[in-house]
């Protein structure tokens, strides 16, 4: 903030008394820092919306932000009020408001100064809200428009898709009074975002102009008092009867009660269940709001709890819908005075308890019966095999019960039956709990079932899986104490766990291993590639005539190993792609070798000359569609050894900046890492580089975007 003298300070804490009040008049206004008038800091030029504290200017179609003044009178000379860069006129409420351009189609298509501010708190679904906004048409400003209005989001970002919850639908001209844009809005969705500005695109949008042949063409509007106000009745839904409660509505102008009251705030007084309407006026439009009221006469106790024990037990019981309560008989029971004592009768028992509501001072009676039953007992068995093979599985079964748990879960296929199938992985004492009818006794009984380990094979080859033709290699086998190899064609033998392979062609051999009883067979497969004879046929490329200073990559194919001479200049002698950087004339030979020791060799000379400038090429446009087809933006040069470059748009606005001459811009904002193509337009380059000798150089130009 600035420094101000006595004077100043003496308004501000005026105008900090008005918001105050202003807000306890308003106090359901959703919307922060309605009428602008708290600030981080005061205006000193364009585009300082967002030092109005809460607002931010907002992305149009996820794309772009364009620029909103923020005006004050405390901002430097051109951005006060009421007299500022875009003509003179005072605000609706204090000292400050914002100025936005609702239309500029001699800029781009849509476009849009829009706000927006995060709601103090999100929208409820299904509730009705008055919604407002004032606007005047800028004295300097000679075109003006219709569709200004408000709409809510769920995040940051408002398209421009002909959908508001308010809006102007007649072009607004007013120079001289503030114009409100008002009406009742229910929201669908609990939005968190609240938007202003033009939402309609350009041709669902009028403009009008006092001076067509004038060049300052765009529509321009003093915005203040956005409000967002809760429509509705706050106020107890229940008295005691006889009694009185106030009734408050809110979020209107006047009000006209069911009752014919027209106050905000009506008292009322229900013999029964009543419904209480209110008509919630404001100048745009009319929402009624309804309250059902219920005066209590009888007091709605109920009791809960188990109606069966066994003899021993306990049960808690629970009655609800007084403040008060009494218990009775007490026997069997943890306390006469509470609202869910606990019961242990010795014999079946009814219970009667007595609710009092303190307020209406109103009695009523509900009761229980407790009924006790003897235990019995159950006789439980289990059988099943107590020994088994890794892997596989049993049945177990038990009998004498009606209802089954076992434990522990792992391994069985139910826990809850009488017969689940058991699989453990290791030896495992299963549990099992039987229990009858209600005054049952449950009984346990277990098995335990012992795992043979070796119930799976784990087997593996190894051996080299390339040969040369009539070369062999040998085969290893693991894991098994048996084998068996198949085809036989090739090997030394199918029997044992490393023959010998010698195929003559590419052949895949499968081997089969087994073990003890509890063991499965399992097999495993290799193939062996039988590499033929063949010749080398070496390709060598690359860039020949190279600057001073100047490097080339050089390319071979042809072959699987290579080695390149002299190493001089080179940053690999083993590489498919080295690069070269000679200081005098020089014939690179390779040697080319495949996998059966042929060999090639082939060779490139790399001229070097002494290069007197730079030279450096840049395309004037591109088309960034992911086409995979000249989407980036790159330029190229030779005798360069520092590179940077600036991308900008008609208004100077930088979209993109890098340092690496191998990279380029893909036509996206925010240095290529949002979401959206900018627009097809033409857009302004800049690029500086420092040449081998340490000159510097500096370039500019123009590049379209086409799509």
């Amino acid at each position: 903030m600035g420094v101000f003298s006595f004077s100043d300070k003496v308004q501000r804490i005026k105008l900090i008394i008005l918001l105050l009040v202003s807000n306890n008049l308003f106090s359901q206004n959703l919307v922060p820092n309605w009428s602008f008038e708290q600030c981080s800091s005061c205006p000193t030029t364009y585009t300082q919306i967002a030092n109005a504290i809460g607002w931010y200017p907002s992305y149009v179609d996820n794309c772009c932000s364009y620029q909103v003044e923020y005006l004050n009178a405390c901002g430097s000379p051109g951005f006060q009020v009421p007299s500022n860069v875009w003509g003179n006129h005072s605000a609706s409420t204090g000292v400050a408001y914002m100025a936005q351009v609702t239309m500029a189609p001699t800029v781009t298509v849509n476009y849009r100064e829009n706000i927006y501010a995060k709601l103090i708190s999100p929208l409820v679904s299904g509730q009705t809200y008055y919604v407002s906004m004032k606007v005047v048409s800028a004295t300097d400003c000679i075109n003006t428009t219709n569709n200004d209005g408000i709409r809510f989001s769920m995040h940051k970002s408002f398209l421009v898709n002909n959908i508001a919850a308010v809006h102007s639908t007649a072009v607004i001209t007013d120079q001289v009074n503030w114009t409100t844009i008002a009406g009742c809005y229910t929201a669908d969705s609990a939005y968190n975002y609240v938007g202003v500005g033009n939402f309609f695109d350009d041709a669902h949008t009028t403009m009008t102009s006092s001076c067509p042949g004038c060049s300052n063409v765009y529509p321009g509007y003093y915005v203040d008092d956005i409000s967002v106000v809760l429509m509705g009745i706050t106020g107890n839904t229940t008295v005691c009867s006889g009694d009185t409660t106030t009734l408050t509505a809110s979020g209107g102008q006047t009000y006209l009660w069911s009752t014919g009251a027209s106050t905000s705030s009506i008292v009322v007084s229900p013999g029964g269940t009543t419904n209480y309407s209110v008509s919630i006026i404001n100048p745009t439009c009319t929402y009624t709001a309804n309250i059902t009221v219920t005066a209590d006469s009888v007091v709605p106790l109920t009791v809960s709890g188990p109606q069966a024990i066994c003899a021993g037990d306990a049960t808690q019981l629970n009655a609800s819908g007084a403040t008060s309560y009494n218990w009775s008989p007490a026997s069997g029971l943890s306390a006469t005075n509470v609202a869910n004592p606990v019961a242990n009768p010795g014999v079946t028992t009814t219970y009667t308890v007595t609710g009092i509501i303190g307020k209406c001072n109103i009695q009523a009676k509900d009761s229980v019966v407790v009924s006790v039953t003897p235990d019995s007992s159950i006789s439980l068995t289990i059988s099943g095999p107590q020994t088994m093979c890794a892997g596989s599985a049993t049945q177990l079964n038990a009998s004498g019960a009606t209802s089954y748990s076992w434990s522990p879960a792992s391994g069985l296929t139910a826990t809850n039956i009488a017969n689940p199938v058991a699989n453990p992985n290791v030896t495992t004492t299963y549990t099992v709990t039987g229990a009858g009818g209600l005054c049952t006794k449950p009984v346990k009984d277990s098995v335990a079932l012992t795992i043979i380990p070796g119930g799976v094979i784990t087997l593996g080859i190894s051996g080299a899986q390339s040969i040369c033709k009539g070369s062999s290699v040998t085969l290893n086998a693991s894991g098994a104490t048996l084998y068996s190899w198949s085809p036989a064609s090739g090997l030394s033998a199918i029997n044992i766990a490393n023959p010998v392979a010698s195929p003559g062609v590419t052949t895949t051999y499968i081997v089969t291993g087994s073990g003890g009883s509890c063991t499965k067979p399992a097999k495993d497969s290799v193939t062996i590639t039988v590499i033929q004879d063949s010749a080398i046929d070496l390709k060598i490329s690359g860039e020949q005539n190279i600057c001073e200073g100047g490097s080339t990559t050089l390319n071979v194919s042809g072959a699987s190993k290579y080695s390149w001479s002299p190493a001089s200049g080179l940053n690999s002698t083993t590489a498919t792609n080295p690069v070269a950087n000679p200081l005098l004339t020089t014939t690179y030979y390779v040697i080319g070798t495949n996998e059966c020791t042929k060999q090639a060799k082939d060779s490139i000379t790399i001229t070097v000359s002494a290069c007197d400038s730079v030279y450096i090429y840049v395309p004037n446009a591109f088309t960034p569609n992911a086409d995979g087809k000249n989407d980036l933006f790159t330029a190229k040069a030779v005798g360069i050894k520092t590179f940077e470059m600036w991308i900008f748009d008609r208004w100077g606005m930088q979209l993109y900046h890098c340092t690496d001459i191998n990279k380029g811009w893909n036509g996206k904002v925010q240095n290529g890492l949002s979401g959206k193509v900018c627009q097809e337009d033409t857009y302004v380059w800049l690029i500086e580089v420092e040449d081998i000798y340490r000159k510097d150089h500096r370039y500019m130009g123009k590049v379209s975007i086409i799509k």
